[in-house]
Order: structure tokens, then C-alpha cells, then sequence
């Protein structure tokens, strides 16, 4: 997802503008009207995240998602959306599920992510020495 996802952080709002073929979007929800008519463009988009911990990994989920423009996805769409962890799919997050598994807690606050891993954070892990 390199050069395709920018993130910012406030206080404990997560936002990302997302520009990624439209390709990948008929793959994700192949039933949606005129999909197949989807060629050679972008799917471009700000949303707002929910992360959180999924037997402890990495879990995200939409809170909200405005298209470029004025366009607007159905709310039949867009709520289906929000009932998908985006990272439930390897194609997209592979890596990322890798590197942020086995996760005990998982905080956003004063716009900073704060995660910490089973075997704990730094001075717990020195403390077990």
C-alpha cells in the first residue's frame, strides 16, 4: 500500500486519503452495479478509522468515507463497509498483519497509536530479566 495510503492522527481521530486502482475495489465487492464498467481509473477517498484489537491483531474498521468530489457511495455500500476489517484481506494487508500481530493493547490518543505487544512493553520486558 506504499505510496497509496497517508495517515494523520488527531488527537484520537485516525484519518487516511486512500488513492487505489479501482481494480481492487471490484475484486472486494465484485456485486456492486457497473463495476465491470470500473477500467484504468482510481478509487480516491478520506475516511476515518477505528483500530482496534481482533485477537490481538491489528483490526480496522471505516467510521466514515467521503469520495473525491461529490460523488457519495450508497449507504447500502457504505454500510457494509463498515462491517469489514480492512485488514482482513491478505492482498491488502499481508505485511501489516504480520507486523503489528500478537498485539495485548492498543490505544489512539493525543495523536499518537500506542501499541503493546504479549510479551510487553519495553520496561516489562527488561523487569523480567
Amino acid at each position: 500500500m506504499k505510496d497509496k495510503v497517508h495517515i494523520e492522527i488527531e488527537d484520537t481521530t485516525v484519518r487516511t486519503d486512500v488513492s487505489i486502482p479501482a481494480s481492487m475495489v471490484r475484486e472486494v465487492f465484485p456485486n456492486i452495479p457497473n463495476v465491470n464498467m470500473i477500467q484504468n481509473r482510481y478509487f480516491n477517498a478520506s475516511a476515518v478509522l477505528n483500530l482496534r484489537l481482533a485477537n490481538n491483531e491489528l483490526a480496522i474498521y471505516l467510521e466514515t468515507l467521503d469520495m473525491a468530489g461529490d460523488k457519495k457511495i450508497p449507504d447500502e455500500y457504505l454500510n457494509r463497509l463498515k462491517n469489514v476489517d480492512l485488514l482482513k484481506d491478505p492482498r491488502f494487508a499481508g505485511q501489516v498483519k504480520k507486523q503489528f500481530g500478537n498485539l495485548r493493547e492498543l490505544t489512539v490518543k493525543d495523536g499518537k497509536i500506542m501499541m503493546v505487544g504479549t510479551k510487553g512493553t519495553l520496561e516489562e520486558m527488561i523487569n523480567k530479566c
